[in-house]
């Protein structure tokens, strides 16, 4: 087995500036100053099929998760169900922005992927749903979740539309909101195989949290809590920090190993609260992985990730934050501080495999 392939430092659209890009040194985004991270191959990362797997998929500035869960091949029990799982699909290919479908398109052709059992949309931002649109016209998609918020933009009533479509063709169901439906309340299990424990920690079709009417969409994110024989995931969509503190304060248990970031590490979120709350001392810092989706966008002279998240996950992931081949955060723009938007998308896609036995490996694939 290889070794945890995560011991290098890598480093929706919000449009408040994320933290003071002077903070960078000139020419320098500080994400690139690190070690160049491992990079492998999926088939070095050597996964089984009883092997649960996070790919982050990389569409630029939005968000585009592969989960695929254990298969013990025998379709008549409800245990390793072997599911494919798309967690957001990027964004529309319009108005200078990426086309998160065809890098998500481009990535399940090389895993082989032909049918989605879950499409999910965490929250109604164009980086996160508007993918959709080519993802159903190219895959059989059984069911899509939604948090049930409608923004009331032509765009994501498409998508509304496109998907109630989908779903009606393959036989499936929109879960909007997914409680009920999915599940009956929050903190219910979702069942996707008796060997998971997979929590909905959040979801909202309202938009009540936050100043902000970008950060009270954000906070309307669903969220995700995975255990898979004692390794815990958790994957934040685009919330901020009014939700991680709502969270926290109401006791909702967030320890996880593997933390996929909230909003593509903006400033507004990974906030200290929920770090504590996720990454306790009992979790061993070598058993501590952050992961982030972001793009080159440009938000107000500054880039996402911001500066002091970095340093935060950074600090809470490492015992030396200042030596960055020492920290265990994965982005899907490392590397990408001389590209354009659409030149960096496609290169920085992140692979994390948990094993039956509760190890983990991770590193960049091209």
């Amino acid at each position: 087995m290889l070794g945890l392939l995560v011991i290098a430092s890598t480093s929706c659209v919000d449009t408040t500036t994320p933290l003071d890009p002077n903070q960078r040194p000139p020419g320098e985004n500080l994400l690139e100053a690190a070690t160049p991270p491992a990079r492998c191959s999926v088939e070095q990362l050597a996964p089984t099929a009883m092997d649960l797997q996070l790919h982050v998929i990389d569409v630029g500035q939005g968000d585009a998760l592969l989960l695929r869960t254990p298969d013990d091949g025998d379709p008549s029990n409800a245990t390793a169900m072997g599911l494919t799982i798309l967690i957001d699909a990027g964004n529309l290919g319009e108005l200078g922005t990426n086309d998160g479908a065809r890098y998500v398109a481009d990535w399940f052709e090389r895993e082989g992927i032909e049918r989605i059992d879950y499409a999910i949309v965490t929250h109604a931002h164009a980086d996160h749903f508007g993918g959709m649109f080519g993802i159903f016209e190219r895959f059989d998609v059984e069911n899509v979740v939604d948090p049930g918020y409608d923004p009331g933009t032509t765009r994501y009533r498409e998508y509304l539309a496109a998907a109630e479509a989908e779903v009606a063709e393959n036989g499936g169901q929109l879960f909007r909101p997914p409680v009920p439906g999915l599940v009956t309340q929050l903190g219910d299990e979702l069942m996707w195989g008796d060997e998971l424990t997979v929590r909905l920690l959040a979801a909202s079709d309202r938009a009540t949290l936050g100043e902000r009417d970008n950060a009270r969409v954000n906070n309307t994110s669903i969220v995700i809590h995975i255990e898979y024989n004692g390794t815990r995931l958790l994957l934040m969509g685009d919330a901020e920090e009014e939700l991680e503190a709502a969270l926290v304060n109401q006791g909702v248990d967030l320890r996880a190993n593997i933390l996929k970031v909230g909003h593509h590490g903006s400033s507004t979120s990974s906030s200290n609260l929920l770090l504590s709350a996720v990454w306790p001392d009992e979790i061993p810092r070598e058993r501590r992985l952050a992961l982030i989706s972001s793009g080159r966008r440009d938000f107000n002279g500054a880039q996402l990730p911001s500066v002091g998240t970095v340093f935060r996950l950074r600090r809470a992931t490492s015992d030396d934050p200042n030596v960055a081949s020492a920290a265990r955060v994965f982005s899907t723009e490392f590397g990408d501080e001389v590209k354009s938007e659409e030149e960096a998308a496609g290169d920085d896609n992140i692979v994390t495999v948990v094993r039956p036995d509760g190890t983990f490996d991770a590193c960049f694939v091209r």
